[in-house]
């Protein structure tokens, strides 16, 4: 162990801390965007640091620094009485221990490697099909985004923890317009490794973005849904967000701890329908993925709900000590600069038996949401928003009119209770998740069908 390391963890136990740790963390980024056939980006940034914790008569202090040289100084402000007197609430718990390993996922094609006119080449082909495919292109904007990020993990028990995970993503925004009409929809596609992952998914990428250009199209003159109380099935990007927002951060352990949220107190209660089984997978291969999070805790494929049953929180390594609970390895850090938090990694929901055109025949008049434009929820009240960029009306069975983004609202616990039918075809989605700090998810979901819920639209 190095000899900065050493003289932080030692000094951290001389000044009275139970527990300390160092993150060094190393983040590396590469963006190219072009806009309307122009490159207007392109360039690398490196973001490297270390952030140093100490658990001390029951709270955690840190302090961040871009050299290893200052850690040992670090300790002495971080543990100095001024820092810890008159703390309110101090825990008297025993921090559940980590074990040292590594996790190592390389790229097979690293895109810093790539040559750039290959990069450009690769955007300008997709550029070419877009225009091709609509003449009422007002902007198109495509960015490709690549990461490369160590993370290693010292304590004072003598445990190293490393990782290194890299990941791409493909940024796609367009507007429409015609006459005095304007549309915009977007979409993100991803996946660990370099430009591989993209080039795997291309005959995919390339579909979904004509078929994203042609709505768009179609959208500026497509009138807005009917407002009322419908039968709605989301679509996998929807029903992605749905979760994340509504029982995903509900069950972050932190929001527990708070009382912000409303699952406090409900372990072992039904809180959805039982056609429902939902989880938190950080060892699932997409940009979620992260085998040990930022504590240095090995991360847990994690039930949240079975068969409707709430059967698990999410948890760092104190709200695991202070519930009584086994952590989950869900504590992340955007950055060397900030401590970690709770957050969710990659939202799986179970599939169930329902093909598409199942989900569709028992409803006789309802409304299909496309992809997700945004959502918020009140987690202590327990009421949500999700809004579509793209809604399809269902009239017996079938989907018979394209029309503008809807918005879905209600009770969280009501509405998950109506969902009656869950889909069997899987897709991958990719979104940012900005609880506090930044971080890339993946959602891995079907298509849901929910009874009787209120949707905005125009009347």
């Amino acid at each position: 162990m190095n000899h900065d390391y050493i003289s932080f963890l030692k000094s951290a136990e001389t000044l009275g801390a139970s527990y300390a740790d160092i993150r060094s963390d190393k983040k590396k980024t590469f963006t190219l965007t072009r806009r309307n056939r122009i490159t207007t980006h392109s360039g690398g940034q490196l973001n490297e640091g270390y952030c140093a914790r100490a658990f001390r008569e029951g709270r955690w202090i840190y302090g961040v620094t871009t050299e290893r040289g200052a850690l040992n100084r670090i300790a002495q402000t971080c543990c100095s009485p001024l820092r810890t007197e008159n703390r309110e609430n101090r825990l008297s718990v025993e921090l559940p221990a980590i074990t040292s390993g590594s996790f190592i996922l390389p790229p097979k094609m690293p895109f810093e490697d790539t040559p750039s006119e290959e990069k450009i080449s690769y955007i300008k082909k997709l550029e070419d099909e877009v225009y091709d495919c609509a003449r009422t292109v007002r902007d198109l904007s495509i960015t490709l985004n690549s990461f490369e990020r160590e993370v290693e993990i010292y304590n004072s028990s003598s445990e190293r923890v490393f990782s290194k995970i890299c990941g791409i993503k493909l940024s796609f925004s367009i507007t429409c317009k015609k006459g005095g009409k304007i549309e915009r929809c977007w979409k993100d596609w991803g996946g660990v490794g370099g430009f591989e992952a993209l080039q795997a998914k291309q005959s995919y990428i390339e579909e979904e973005m004509l078929n994203m250009t042609r709505e768009t199209d179609s959208l500026v003159t497509a009138p807005y849904p009917t407002s009322g109380k419908y039968d709605v099935i989301l679509s996998p990007s929807n029903c992605g967000a749905f979760f994340h927002e509504t029982l995903g951060h509900a069950a972050e352990a932190d929001n527990i701890a708070s009382g912000r949220s409303l699952l406090k107190g409900r372990m072992g209660e039904q809180i959805t329908s039982r056609e429902v089984t939902l989880i938190d997978d950080p060892t699932y291969l997409s940009l979620g993925v992260r085998p040990y999070d930022h504590e240095g805790m090995k991360s847990k494929r994690t039930v949240i709900i079975e068969e409707g049953i709430l059967t698990s929180y999410l948890h760092s390594m104190e709200t695991a000590a202070t519930q009584g609970s086994e952590p989950t390895g869900h504590c992340v850090a955007e950055n060397y600069s900030y401590t970690p938090i709770i957050r969710q990694s990659n939202t799986v929901l179970s599939p169930g038996e329902y093909s598409t055109e199942e989900l569709l025949e028992d409803v006789e008049h309802g409304f299909l949401l496309g992809e997700i434009s945004g959502g918020q929820v009140t987690l202590s009240e327990g009421t949500f928003s999700i809004t579509s960029q793209i809604s399809y009306e269902i009239k017996k069975g079938e989907m018979v009119k394209m029309l503008k983004g809807a918005t879905i609202s209600g009770d969280i616990i009501q509405t998950c209770c109506h969902i009656d039918a869950v889909g069997k075809e899987v897709e991958d989605h990719i979104y940012l998740c900005k609880k506090k700090q930044i971080d890339s998810q993946a959602r891995i979901v079907p298509m849901i069908r929910i009874r009787g819920v209120m949707l905005g639209g125009r009347k």
